[in-house]
């Protein structure tokens, strides 16, 4: 695969990736607040945030003329061009990556205290609308680049999907109920030993 299947096939996974969590949303989304705790679709925007700043992170380092082929590289330039008035739209949402910092990829702390999402002060989409629009404006980036490098795109998705990697799983089912007995029996135990009863139960799996 040359540099631009490579980048093209990663912006086409995060569109992808985006649109499909979307289809679950606007299935299952609650009725209340958006950043319910107790739902799961609040899960679900944060993989929105998650995937919208892997686009960008491909978008600004690899998607550039200096890194891919001599022959791609005016195409890029125009693309990245004409794509401007939406870049800028996206990040007028200037807290996007501290969100994903401090509440995504790692627990709800910043600079080591608690902070919980809707007291804290992070420039993000907060209604239903504002994710849509944001999944849209990294649609049209996608769709953009797809009118441009057409042949490209269909390539790269074809060679990613094609990739043999020959994965295992590690562990069969009955390994995995093995290992929750002699787990279980361990820390039932080590619990005996610190004279503690608690109420835990592992499942077995079939």
């Amino acid at each position: 695969m040359k540099r631009i299947h490579d980048t093209i096939f990663i912006l086409h996974k995060c569109d992808l990736s985006i649109r499909l969590v979307w289809e679950a949303i606007e299935k299952h989304k609650q009725t209340g607040p958006l950043f319910s705790r107790f739902h799961f679709t609040q899960n679900l925007t944060h993989y929105i945030i998650l995937e919208s700043l892997s686009f960008f992170e491909e978008y600004n380092g690899y998607f550039i003329a200096k890194k891919v082929e001599d022959e791609y590289k005016e195409q890029v330039v125009t693309v990245r061009n004409i794509c401007k008035p939406i870049v800028k739209q996206i990040n007028k949402w200037t807290g996007l990556q501290n969100f994903r910092d401090n509440f995504i990829a790692h627990p709800w702390r910043n600079k080591g205290k608690l902070v919980i999402p809707l007291n804290a002060s992070y420039d993000i989409p907060i209604t239903w609308i504002e994710f849509q629009f944001l999944k849209d404006l990294i649609h049209y980036i996608h769709e953009i680049i797809k009118c441009e490098f057409s042949d490209e795109m269909n390539a790269g998705i074809w060679m990613a999907d094609n990739l043999n990697e020959n994965v295992e799983p590690k562990y069969s089912m009955n390994d995995i109920n093995i290992k929750v007995k002699s787990i279980l029996e361990q820390v039932d135990k080590i619990t005996n030993d610190h004279q503690r009863d608690y109420d835990v139960k592992f499942f077995e799996y079939s």
